[in-house]
């Protein structure tokens, strides 16, 4: 997993800046910008949240959750897990 650095701008559950992602399937510099669609997980707070189409966190919603792909729930899976190793 590849972290960069980027201004995500504020967590929208709890407000805190974040400023860097990790992209999990990552293989080409340009493949690690974030873009619509994306997830993501504060790592401060642990609320699932999504880039919008202005590459923007915003919360995810049910209806986000229920589209995801089979691949992209297991990625949502392992950044959960790694915000409660952090969290505890």
């Amino acid at each position: 997993m590849q972290s960069v650095r980027h201004d995500g701008g504020l967590c929208p559950r709890c407000g805190k800046h974040l400023d860097a992602h990790a992209a999990a399937d990552a293989r080409t510099p340009a493949s690690r910008v974030p873009k619509p669609g994306d997830i993501a997980v504060c790592m401060y707070c642990g609320t699932p949240l999504m880039f919008d189409v202005h590459r923007r966190l915003a919360v995810m919603t049910e209806q986000d959750v229920d589209q995801l792909t089979a691949s992209e729930v297991l990625a949502l899976d392992a950044a959960l897990d790694i915000y409660r190793r952090i969290a505890s």
